[in-house]
């Protein structure tokens, strides 16, 4: 009825809401523990070495999957500019490798506030060094830790609080887990840190965990996984089973046996009929570190110094925090300072008026100086100025020839209406004793050039009169070379 089917739609709904906030808060957990899971950044700082790269990516899977893989670095990139992002990936640790010319030496930091532990890379091989065929998928799931002998037992109070902390920090590098819940597929490797109490060093080393059945025949083993050969030799499956019976995987020797329950064991019924006897391989695949503690900072990369190999007695070790809490106020005075300057200079800007640019102080240049040649041009008498215009010659004035002055007359103002023709005529009748030619003198007014005195050339070398007055003398050479 209608009735009903309302009724229906409204539970219907009712599911969806419920639902819908059940896979909210489900997210909601998972990204919270999401964010309790450690991560790291494994960079390098400064120039390194060929292998020393390796290692570096070889650290990279070790930590997989909650490291930065397909991190990019730069020449130019500082631990700054790693820091910056941190908070936004929820990094929580820093693995940096640097070298210098001593040794190679691998930084282990807490962020954001430290401590920072400061190891020697005495030796190191490779994970290519290990002849192991790999799998992405061991790398899928994070790694198992192992501290071994990291107890403080039988040590003095100082090396106690070193092997503390050096177990402490390798144990949250990596996420916990529960080993009441979890299953053997989730754990497919395993990170073991050996502590050598007599030479004080630290040894990784990196494991592939292989668990085995046994009680199962070797026969029942591959026709279950599908590895079966050979079985056209036989007349039924039997004679396979029975010819392979006394082949087992727990007579190669060497396992660790244990007892699993059921729900740790695979799916296999032939898995479960092993009554929960595995046996435990350990296969390393590298890559293998021996470490040596010389350093560690209260803070992340800097502090004072909580150890120092260099220092062998307390003494020795507040002399050298004392000297970097000398350079570090030191440092710290010259920031102040340099935010002054910085802050004075701001307020200087401010009160000379916003900065003009390059083109716009050049083009105040310019428009300075047209101004300036303008006045120039106004000021001052057409006598004194000629015509008032810069650059410009005044033609009204008459030279003299030989004495190569102004010559204006004898009580004159030196300008055309003055000039007297016949007085430069008569001085050359006297002089010469010959009449001047008409042309000779001109006077200062000017007469135009009379028609045929000059002859304007073409552009070419000569002129041309008539169509083929001149030949070019290379032609004629040039006829000759060919008949030749």
């Amino acid at each position: 009825s209608f009735g009903m089917a309302k009724k229906r739609q409204r539970t219907q709904k009712l599911i969806q809401k419920k639902k819908a906030a059940r896979d909210k808060l489900k997210a909601q957990e998972e990204a919270d523990a999401h964010a309790s899971i450690p991560k790291s950044f494994v960079v390098s700082q400064g120039k390194v070495g060929k292998w020393v790269k390796l290692l570096k990516g070889d650290l990279r899977q070790m930590m997989s999957p909650y490291s930065a893989q397909r991190l990019q670095e730069r020449a130019t990139n500082t631990i700054k500019d790693y820091l910056a992002v941190t908070g936004m990936l929820s990094i929580t640790h820093m693995i940096i490798l640097t070298h210098t010319e001593h040794s190679n030496y691998l930084k282990i930091g807490r962020v954001p506030r430290g401590p920072t532990l400061t190891f020697q890379v005495e030796r190191f091989s490779l994970a290519t060094d290990f002849k192991v065929k790999k799998d992405s998928a061991w790398f899928a799931e994070p790694a198992l830790v192992l501290l071994n002998n990291f107890g403080t037992k039988g040590l003095s109070e100082e090396d106690s609080q070193l092997v503390s902390l050096m177990g402490t920090t390798f144990q949250n590098m990596f996420p916990a887990l529960n080993l009441a819940t979890i299953h053997l597929s989730k754990c497919p490797r395993v990170v073991m840190f050996n502590y050598n109490t007599e030479t004080k060093t630290v040894e990784l080393r990196q494991y592939k965990i292989n668990i085995k059945t046994i009680g199962i025949s070797e026969g029942v083993k591959r026709i279950e996984s599908g590895r079966v050969k050979g079985l056209s030799n036989y007349e039924d499956v039997s004679d396979y089973v029975l010819a392979h019976l006394g082949v087992d995987i727990s007579d190669a020797g060497g396992e660790i046996t244990a007892e699993l329950p059921d729900e740790l064991l695979g799916k296999s019924k032939y898995e479960k009929m092993a009554k929960s006897q595995s046996a435990i391989t350990l296969t390393e695949i590298g890559p293998r570190i021996t470490l040596k503690l010389v350093r560690v900072h209260e803070e992340l990369l800097q502090g004072v110094f909580l150890y120092n190999s260099l220092a062998s007695t307390p003494e020795e070790l507040k002399a050298l925090n004392d000297r970097y809490e000398k350079a570090r106020g030191i440092k710290e005075q010259r920031r102040k300072e340099q935010e002054a300057n910085v802050k004075r200079k701001q307020e200087e800007e401010a009160l000379k008026g916003p900065k003009t640019t390059r083109s716009e102080r050049g083009k105040a240049r310019l428009r300075a100086k047209k101004a300036s040649d303008e006045m120039d041009g106004v000021e001052g008498s057409d006598e004194e100025k000629g015509t008032g215009k810069k650059g410009k010659r005044n033609f009204d004035e008459v030279y003299d020839t030989d004495l190569n002055y102004k010559y204006s007359g004898e009580g004159s103002s030196g300008s055309k209406d003055d000039y007297d023709e016949e007085d430069d005529r008569e001085w050359y009748r006297q002089e010469v004793g010959e009449e001047p030619d008409q042309d000779t003198f001109q006077g200062g007014k000017g007469t135009k050039r009379p028609k045929g005195a000059y002859q304007k050339k073409d552009k070419g070398s000569y002129q041309k009169k008539d169509k083929g007055a001149y030949k070019k003398k290379d032609k004629g050479r040039s006829k000759d070379r060919k008949r030749k």
